[in-house]
């Protein structure tokens, strides 16, 4: 059997690896510092490496606790922020987070080319004339759907957005348009 090569025998040694010995030439061959390297030279090539064992546990070693038996931990008080200061932004009206406060309860606003009915959550907006016709009753719409449908309505069972709602009544006039919110 070749140097360095390890060779199972199930009869040898309880079947255990049986290594063979290493000859003495080739430790010889290896000088015992690397140049510039340092340290221990590496083992030779096809040498065993043989992990080395494991530590003892300790027997009947105690670990102290870190906090003792029966300590009281203390909470923290949070950082105390006081009062927040009123944010001065616009009233309610033109800073609408919610529909509250934005109903009407019935109103007819005339256009020149048709009409707006305002009920409750609800507008109905007539036109009869499109394109440039229209041009003034296109600018009072816009104005009054950014004023009263601010989070958008629906309109034909469609949730739209205000942006959207001014959009497809000025693509699709002339004709009536029911807004609901």
């Amino acid at each position: 059997m070749p140097a360095g090569v390890l060779a199972f025998d199930p009869l040898a040694a309880g079947g255990a690896p049986v290594v063979p010995a290493i000859p003495a030439a080739i430790p010889a061959a290896i000088p015992a510092v690397i140049p510039g390297g340092g340290g221990a030279p590496p083992a030779p090539i096809g040498a065993p490496v043989i992990p080395p064992a494991p530590a003892a546990p300790l027997a009947g070693a105690v670990i102290p606790p870190i906090v003792p038996a029966g300590a009281v931990m203390q909470v923290p008080a949070g950082p105390v922020f006081g009062v927040a200061p009123a944010v001065n932004v616009s009233t309610h009206k033109e800073f609408a987070t919610s529909f509250r406060g934005l109903t009407v309860a019935l109103v007819d606003i005339v256009l020149e080319h048709g009409s707006i009915r305002v009920d409750g959550h609800s507008a109905t907006i007539r036109v009869s004339e499109r394109g440039r016709r229209a041009r003034g009753d296109i600018a009072q719409i816009s104005r009054f759907i950014k004023k009263r449908f601010k989070l958008g309505g629906f309109l034909g069972g469609i949730k739209m957005t205000s942006q959207h709602l001014i959009k497809h009544i000025m693509s699709n006039l002339p004709g009536t348009f029911a807004i609901t919110r």
